[in-house]
């Protein structure tokens, strides 16, 4: 999508949110998400730290999930290890880093990713509890139903 065509769903509230990350635009349309929502989907967003308030704050039971790196350092040499950016461009996200990752107390579940099917793993058993919490009452209900 170029700027202005982003610029313009702005102005017709088409984003769930949206921020402006490293100087580029990112954002979650509403359309699709309310589309998997309304289908009973369980819908799963990769945004930053601004986005997932803005989520929250219009699902509030929405859940948050902060996938740590195991160090500052690990996420440099993972970024670097990429070759895809320019040191400029590292040091640009590793700050922008540090800033995230004092957020992440905000959220509802940390998760440090040291290794990959571990993290798969703690990612998918929060994934479960989330969904055992916000079920509550329709698992309840349920029950009650069938007594």
């Amino acid at each position: 999508m170029t700027k202005e065509g982003f610029e313009e769903l702005i102005k017709e509230n088409g984003f769930f949110e949206y921020a402006s990350y490293c100087d580029n635009y990112y954002g979650t349309p509403k359309g699709p998400v309310l589309e998997h929502l309304e289908n009973g989907d369980d819908v799963i967003l990769e945004i930053e730290t601004q986005g997932a308030f803005n989520i929250k704050k219009e699902m509030p039971d929405a859940v948050l999930i902060f996938i740590l790196p195991p160090s500052m350092k690990e996420l440099r040499r993972r970024l670097e290890k990429r070759g895809s950016e320019k040191k400029e461009v590292i040091d640009k996200r590793m700050a922008q880093a540090k800033e995230e990752i004092i957020l992440a107390k905000h959220y509802d579940y940390v998760i440090i990713n040291d290794g990959l099917e571990e993290a798969i793993e703690d990612f998918k058993n929060v994934c479960r509890i989330a969904k055992l919490k916000n079920n509550t009452g329709n698992i309840v209900n349920e029950v009650l139903k069938n007594a």
